[in-house]
């Protein structure tokens, strides 16, 4: 026996064309100093929401969503390359975003809808130190600021208070590492370190806090052998050294009142061998 369809058996069709120009200024002030500009566009496609519940008479259709972006910064190299530093600051605007939410008129399961506007602005900073010739230093710093200028009605938990999915205020890294010659014959030694921060963020656009994500760091490293001729190596990693727990996805649905998270891997290690012909 024949089900009921969940969607009219009738052909759709959505087609989008643009042009994305991309526009780049730069200036070198010394052997030293960079400073750039730039303006760039670009386009994510439209398409359909298949998977629905209850049966709807139509197909629902979410348009394609635009973006321009501006940016800026300045790249310092010192002499020797002891120290390389990147800043830059940047503004994001969307036209037509593409939200994913729930409504009444929809049903249990969530749609992709088009939202007006929104935009996010932030800035980066990054830098690499040798303090010696066989040692280096890392780390960066970025900051995020987005919001909703403005959205469609019907949707769920949805307004311009809302944070966007999966973006972090604030994300910090560092990073060393030194390699240790062994002699001649023996090739050389490299520990490294690595630690990540991620500041607290939604996982959904209603941003349901039975899903949040709070603040969460991680730290892992490496040891790794080369040959002296560099044509062997052989390498001991460890990720999340510290067993920290977060999740990498979830959902929640506003009609049902249920949700769902997907843990991370807790602490791995593994090895790595490779040779060069």
């Amino acid at each position: 026996m024949a089900g009921t369809p969940t969607l009219p058996k009738e052909p759709r069709l959505l087609k989008t064309a643009d042009w994305t120009p991309y526009l780049n200024l730069a200036y070198h002030w010394s052997d030293a100093i960079m400073a750039y500009a730039s303006y760039s566009e670009g386009f994510k496609s439209g398409g359909f929401t298949q998977r629905v519940f209850p049966p709807l008479p139509a197909v629902p259709t979410v348009n394609p969503e635009f973006v321009e972006v501006y940016e800026a910064g300045v790249k310092l190299q010192t002499p020797g390359r002891r120290l390389r530093l990147n800043g830059a600051v940047f503004y994001t605007d969307y036209t037509d975003i593409q939200v994913q939410g729930f409504t009444l008129a929809t049903g249990v399961a969530p749609i992709y809808v088009n939202g007006p506007s929104a935009r996010v602005q932030g800035a980066e900073l990054e830098f690499q130190a040798a303090p010696s010739r066989n040692w280096l230093i890392e780390g960066g710093i970025g900051y995020l600021d987005d919001q909703y200028l403005e959205l469609p009605d019907g949707v769920i938990g949805l307004d311009t208070s809302k944070r966007f999915e999966r973006i972090s205020k604030w994300t910090l890294n560092a990073a060393t590492q030194k390699v240790f010659a062994l002699g001649a014959d023996h090739g050389s030694l490299t520990p490294r370190v690595a630690w990540t921060y991620r500041s607290k963020y939604y996982n959904d656009s209603s941003n349901i806090e039975a899903i949040a994500q709070p603040g969460y760091s991680s730290l892992d490293a490496s040891l790794g052998w080369r040959s002296a001729e560099g044509r062997w190596s052989l390498s001991a990693s460890v990720d999340n050294l510290g067993n920290e727990e977060h999740v990498v996805g979830a959902s929640y649905n506003a009609i049902i009142r249920n949700y769902n998270v997907v843990p991370a891997r807790g602490r791995e290690w593994y090895v790595r061998a490779q040779v060069e012909f």
